[in-house]
């Protein structure tokens, strides 16, 4: 027998309301208040983690920063410290309704990474071991705060409408499979980043891997990686010698090598058949098609 959405919903939302019925969970204004507490140290937890991912020196960047007041004079120091500012940052924090006493709510967004380093407040700029454990905090204030609205619309869906508008009906009324939908995009999102991975590895394949230094921090040369400006990027030496960084690949774009009448109709439009230097992003699109 074929279940209806309406169905579905109908007992997704009993089975809802009898699980929050035998466990509260956080209480909302409690969870409120932790979020917006936390929320106050996203944009430093999303420099210190992009620092740690870029394999640069935390404190020594922290201490920098801290000397310098918020404005243009941060980015200058940022790029002596060896801090690429291309690209954006995703920040976990909180935003404000319209509402008085305006309520809060998570917020997930992205922000450029020179507007972050101006922003950061130095009094926030922790150890190492404190920002992880400032970003073990945020992630728990967001999970607490949804099971304390999802109980309290389950509950009292009257009073979460009057306090935060539309979004509360549209939350309980497609919650259930919005959360279905989410796990099925990460599921695809995890099969794409195999995907990837392994072109990434075949891209570095004959390539010798060397390491190098690249505006004051170490890289790894020939060794193709996610990008940010585009969708790969890879440090190589040019003719002169120099070590440059290769952007290549349309983020919007799927790879499809496999598909013959793609492949030969990519090798066509970029003259694979001649590549040119691996300084050019060119060497590396064709490479592998």
């Amino acid at each position: 027998m074929k279940i209806t959405n309406d169905k579905l919903m109908k007992i997704i939302k009993e089975e809802i309301a009898i699980v929050f019925t035998e466990n509260d969970g956080p209480n909302l204004e409690d969870a409120q208040k932790a979020l917006q507490a936390t929320g106050q140290f996203s944009y430093e937890v999303a420099l210190y983690k992009y620092l740690k991912e870029q394999g640069l020196n935390v404190e020594k960047v922290f201490d920098k920063l801290k000397k310098v007041p918020r404005g243009p004079e941060r980015i200058k120091a940022a790029e002596r410290l060896g801090i690429n500012l291309e690209g954006g940052v995703k920040t976990r924090g909180y935003r404000m309704g319209g509402e008085q006493p305006a309520p809060i709510r998570p917020s997930v967004s992205r922000m450029a990474l020179d507007s972050l380093i101006i922003n950061v407040r130095r009094e926030n700029l922790l150890s190492p071991d404190r920002m992880e454990e400032m970003d073990k905090q945020i992630k728990q204030a967001h999970a607490d705060f949804k099971i304390a609205f999802d109980a309290k619309m389950a509950k009292k869906p009257d009073e979460v409408d009057a306090r935060y508008g539309r979004i509360g009906r549209n939350r309980f009324k497609k919650g259930s499979l919005e959360e279905v939908e989410k796990i099925v995009v990460e599921e695809f999102k995890a099969v794409f980043h195999e995907q990837e991975e392994a072109y990434l590895q075949m891209l570095a394949e004959g390539e010798a891997i060397e390491e190098a230094e690249y505006r004051g921090r170490k890289v790894k040369l020939n060794k193709p990686t996610r990008g940010d400006v585009k969708k790969f990027k890879v440090y190589v030496k040019n003719a002169k010698g120099n070590v440059v960084k290769v952007n290549f690949g349309d983020k919007k774009m799927r790879i499809k090598k496999s598909n013959p009448k793609r492949r030969k109709s990519f090798r066509a439009r970029h003259n694979c058949d001649n590549p040119g230097p691996k300084w050019k992003a060119r060497y590396w699109s064709c490479k592998k098609w």
